[in-house]
């Protein structure tokens, strides 16, 4: 049996891995199981300067996905650190031998 308390509180953000310059992007954000009240702030960061393409308060989970439009200066190119794949089921959580959907 699963306990709630075993579900523990996460983010994540989802954008192109490459961005061309003036060019139009999409970027998603998603809360899951949130304790507490919380901002979450998502800047685009060049050097010494920031945008805040983001800033969602929340108590509670939220999925949000937005366009922004990206300057004409350069390409922006994002290193990815530890590939993932992610897969999206039909439930949150599965009891052993329970089968599923994708």
């Amino acid at each position: 049996m699963f306990s709630n308390d075993l579900i523990l509180e996460s983010f994540m953000v989802t954008f192109p891995a490459v961005i061309e310059s003036g060019s139009e992007a999409k970027l998603c954000a998603s809360l899951l199981n949130p304790n507490e009240s919380l901002v979450m702030n998502i800047y685009l960061v060049h050097g010494d300067q920031s945008t805040l393409l983001l800033q969602e308060k929340a108590e509670e989970e939220f999925h949000s996905c937005f366009n922004f439009q990206v300057c004409q200066q350069e390409k922006f190119v994002f290193r990815r650190y530890n590939p993932l794949t992610f897969i999206q089921t039909d439930k949150p959580i599965y009891i052993p031998g329970q089968t599923g959907e994708l």
